[in-house]
Order: structure tokens, then C-alpha cells, then sequence
């Protein structure tokens, strides 16, 4: 599994436990934009120990990785990774979040397209991430980097990159 990436102005790396990010910079993150489109378990993170137990629950449900700037290194979103085993390979499911300051600068698209080069060589056959229907910049990133509509459950849109 991947452990961490860059690209031109990002690093990504995986967190190991709930003390390796500070608290604080989760409940800067976490805004009411920020989580409008994720699940109720991720709304109202507003106290560190809110994020604690977000980051807790998370990292318990698969590998969780910090997205900092190159320059400053500071805490700008996060990238989960789900892993499937099928067969003789592995299925991704991918999920990330930005900060609102870093909305629009074509952040996500550098993320999914760094996640995407470092997955080409590995055991890896696709790459799934689901986005709810009104949320048209999340599927804008993933089509813009060759992810194709593949099925609709309620209101997800579930978009797959097949190497």
C-alpha cells in the first residue's frame, strides 16, 4: 500500500496514528463547506476532541493520509483510501476533502492525478470514488483526470479509473 506521494506543489503522506497531525488544524479544516457533502458523522467537528474521534474513526476504517503544501507544509486536506481484494489485484476507493482556502486552484486535480501515477505500476486494476450528485466540482476532478461514470446508487455517483 502507498505510504506517501508528492506532487509539483503537494505532499501526501499516511498518518500513522490520531497524535501524528494537530488537533486544531482538523477543526480548521473540517468547516460546515468542507463536510456539506460527506456523512453526519462528519458534520459539527468543532472541539479537538471532536477531531480526535473523527480521526480516530477514520483511520479505522483505512489507511488516512495528511495533504500538506510543499512550501509551508501546513495541513490543507486529507486523502482516504479504501483497499478491496479482488482476485489477483486491488480494487482503490478514494475519498479526499480541501480546506475552502484551497478550493479552485486546481488542487484536487493535482491529488487525483499524483494518487493516479502512483497506483500505475502497482497491483492496483481500478480506482472508485463516489460523489453525490450535487457536488459537480468533486465529479469534474474525477472525469478531468479519466475516471468514467460507472453506476448511480441514490444520490452517489460512483466514478471508476480502470488501468
Amino acid at each position: 500500500m502507498l505510504t506517501s506521494f508528492s506532487t509539483p506543489q503537494l505532499l501526501v503522506k499516511l498518518v500513522p496514528d490520531a497524535t501524528a497531525i494537530n488537533l486544531n488544524d482538523i477543526v480548521k479544516t473540517l468547516t460546515k463547506k468542507v463536510t456539506a457533502h460527506l456523512p453526519q458523522s462528519w458534520q459539527s467537528i468543532t472541539t479537538e476532541g471532536a477531531a480526535k474521534q473523527w480521526l480516530i474513526e477514520r483511520l479505522n476504517e483505512g489507511p488516512v493520509f495528511q495533504i500538506t503544501n510543499d512550501d509551508d507544509q501546513q495541513l490543507i486536506g486529507f486523502l482516504f483510501l479504501y483497499e478491496i481484494q479482488i482476485n489477483d489485484g486491488l480494487e482503490i476507493r478514494l475519498g479526499y476533502l480541501f480546506s475552502e482556502q484551497h478550493w479552485g486552484k486546481g488542487l484536487a486535480s493535482e491529488l487525483i492525478k499524483g494518487l493516479i501515477n502512483k497506483c500505475e505500476h502497482k497491483n492496483i486494476y481500478k480506482v472508485t470514488g463516489g460523489v453525490t450528485k450535487d457536488n459537480i466540482a468533486s465529479a469534474k476532478v474525477l472525469t478531468k483526470n479519466g475516471f468514467v461514470l460507472a453506476s448511480c446508487e441514490g444520490e452517489t455517483e460512483f466514478y471508476e479509473y480502470r488501468f
